[in-house]
Order: C-alpha cells, then structure tokens, then sequence
C-alpha cells in the first residue's frame, strides 16, 4: 500500500553560503534543492559541473554541507521567488512587484509630459481655446513643436517626429 502524505507537494528552496572556509563551493545561492514529502532531499549543486546528491532528510543534508551554520537554507515559499531574473539571481515578487511600480510610476510621469508638450506657454492645450495666443480664440500650441520636426530616435534609430496638428494620438503617429 502507498503512503498518503498530508501535503504531497515537494518545499523547494535554495543553499546560502555565507562563507566557504573550503574554497570550493564559493558563496552566495551554491545550491537548490527540494524536500520530498516524506523528508527526502534532492540537492542540485550550482557549480560548472553541476551534480545532484540526495539525502535521506534535511538534517542529514546540513550535517554534510552546512559548514557549522555559514550555510543556510532559503525556502521558495518565504521567499515566493518570481520569473524576473534580475543580475545573479530571480527576484522575489515583493521585489519584482516594486520594480514594476517603480517602472510604472516613472512611465506615467512620462506620460504626463508628453501630454503637455502641445501646450501654449499659457497652459492650454494646442486643441483648446487661448483667447492670449489667438485673439480670434485659437490656439497654436507650442510653438517648439513644428509639425514633421525630428524630436528623437527609438532603439533602432527610427526617429520620432512631431505629427500633424490635432494627431497626437494614438502614439504611432509620432513614428510616420
């Protein structure tokens, strides 16, 4: 008869070194493992010749590897590891969370720039009526802005350029 387990699904986490009085495995995460349901351990070394040992618990794995406490053992479910791989090692979602706000925040200040750059030097929009631009209640809206003026170039040097009066949107517009 098969044993049942309470929770069938494997903890996985990873190996920390603080210090390697060895000089073999380095510091940092030198190994991810899991640990099976019913106590067994999976150990994948994360070297350049990667192998894999397996150890009948985890006290019997820190026995071996745990150089008297200067390794810990990292658990994904504390850590809730995302697929944001960020330099030497993936991100927490806390971090990546973070980081996209971050990214979010500074795009809608962009944004809101960008929907200022038709204004008149009296803060109306190019499509709005300024009685000091225009005394017949028009606007010219910033007059930096000539249409089919070049304002800047994307990644692969296709330049942006200032569309015709009143199609400023959608944003393709800007790459005609």
């Amino acid at each position: 008869m098969t044993e049942k387990y309470d929770n069938p699904t494997p903890r996985v986490f990873t190996l920390v070194r603080e210090t390697d009085h060895t000089g073999v495995s380095g510091t940092g995460v030198i190994a991810s493992g899991c640990e099976w349901p019913d106590g067994t351990v999976a150990l994948r070394w994360n070297t350049e010749t990667p192998s894999t040992t397996i150890f009948e618990n985890i006290e019997r794995m820190l026995a071996v590897h745990g150089h008297d406490g200067s390794t810990r053992i990292e658990w994904a479910e504390d850590q809730l590891m995302s697929t944001m791989w960020r330099g030497d090692r993936y991100l927490t979602w806390k971090e990546a969370y973070e980081l996209r706000l971050e990214d979010t925040l500074e795009l809608k200040a962009r944004n809101v720039i960008l929907d200022d750059l038709d204004r008149c030097q009296h803060g109306r929009h190019e499509k709005d009526n300024c009685g000091t631009c225009d005394r017949t209640g028009g606007n010219k809206g910033n007059p930096r802005l000539a249409e089919d003026r070049i304002i800047g170039y994307d990644i692969r040097g296709n330049p942006y350029r200032v569309p015709e009066t009143g199609t400023w949107e959608p944003a393709e517009k800007w790459k005609q």
